[in-house]
């Protein structure tokens, strides 16, 4: 027997299935990011109409009018899609749903409710774990996980350190994956994303913060953070991506540990700058790329400090990095570094245990930042 076409079940069925529908999107008059083959935008005279989220087969389509009749209706001519879903549903284990007012909600809330409960071992306090013991809380890691990288930041750093511990976990390591659970179902949170203004008054504001040796018995560090996308005029703003990660170089100070966490953060700060002028406008231009005006935060004074004059820091091994952050700074890649308080430092609950994730969840929830 000999192929066709492709077919599903085979090592190349996806691809195949992909490439398939890139033809017919592009066909359509869609074009995918150049940063981002799977997601697909679509323009009429130089303004975004609608796009189309794409993983595997499942297909995320947002639009107006327009682009449901030139995109949408006709590509249900090219597939057969199994469901159709409007307004309310479940996409890759995510309830979504545009709300009266315009807003788009999304959770978790109810994948969260089905994670099944950890059982604390009795009469035990400090002594290793069995090996059944270790893969409850391998399991749990692996579900909030994925709820900690979608939904829930506040959950991040301890998911983080829990994952960090599981080759050497005690008894108390089965409680904390007990209390996570408890905690994920105890606090519900639906993020909620509004309409936040003109393209013209949008910016990425990052928030990094870093915690020094608090992994690894004292080794390692931490680095977090939270990326939004606000309306530089007024209050709303979005959040859209948060990380919490342990640092993979041992840092010989703080100053170390915030300074590796701004340059990863800038880094995808200026990359998300130039995704979303690029989803708006659809224009491309790899060798001076356009984007929104980018801000970033931190509380380290000693790193502001460098960062704003010509003296060269103590520590060699960050010179390079501080040279490429200034250099972002007068490419314009990045519009200003500005020092914060650490009760304003967003991303602090993202690098320590009792960090404060109540200004998060109002952003979150509420589409609202404090300006200090």
């Amino acid at each position: 027997w000999v192929l066709e076409k492709g077919a599903y079940g085979l090592i190349d069925g996806s691809r195949l299935f992909f490439l398939e529908l890139k033809k017919i999107l592009e066909k359509l008059g869609m074009k995918a990011l150049s940063a981002d083959s799977a997601f697909f935008t679509c323009h009429r005279d130089g303004k975004l109409i609608g796009f189309v989220c794409v993983h595997v087969d499942d297909l995320l389509l947002c639009g107006n009018d327009a682009f449901e009749s030139i995109v949408a209706n006709k590509l249900m001519k090219y597939f057969k899609f199994s469901k159709l879903e409007k307004e309310k549903f479940t996409y890759l284990g995510c309830e979504i749903q545009k709300l009266p007012s315009g807003d788009i909600s999304l959770n978790q809330n109810e994948y969260i409710k089905n994670i099944r409960e950890v059982i604390i071992p009795a009469r035990r306090k400090n002594s290793n774990v069995t090996e059944y013991e270790r893969k409850e809380i391998r399991r749990v890691v692996g579900e909030l996980l994925w709820v900690s990288s979608m939904t829930r930041p506040d959950l991040a750093f301890e998911v983080n350190l829990l994952s960090s511990n599981i080759s050497s976990a005690t008894v108390r390591e089965v409680k904390d994956a007990c209390r996570l659970v408890e905690k994920a179902k105890k606090y519900p949170i639906a993020l909620n994303f509004s309409r936040l203004g003109k393209r013209e008054n949008l910016r990425i504001k990052l928030y990094t913060d870093a915690s020094f040796n608090n992994q690894e018995n004292k080794v390692r560090s931490t680095e977090g953070r939270v990326l939004i996308l606000e309306n530089e005029i007024s209050t709303r703003a979005s959040i859209f991506s948060w990380k919490t990660k342990k640092i993979t170089r041992v840092c010989r100070s703080v100053k170390a540990a915030e300074t590796r966490a701004l340059e990863n953060g800038l880094d995808e700060a200026v990359h998300f700058a130039r995704i979303v002028n690029e989803i708006f406008t659809g224009a491309v231009d790899l060798k001076t790329p356009k984007q929104v005006d980018v801000t970033a935060l931190t509380d380290n004074k000693g790193l502001w400090e460098n960062l704003h004059n010509t003296r060269q820091c103590d520590e060699k091994l960050l010179r390079n990095s501080i040279a490429l952050i200034k250099e972002m700074l007068e490419n314009s890649e990045v519009n200003s570094i500005t020092w914060v308080e650490t009760g304003d430092m967003l991303a602090d609950c993202l690098t320590k245990k009792g960090g404060n994730s109540q200004w998060i969840h109002n952003i979150l929830t509420k589409n609202v930042i404090n300006r200090k």
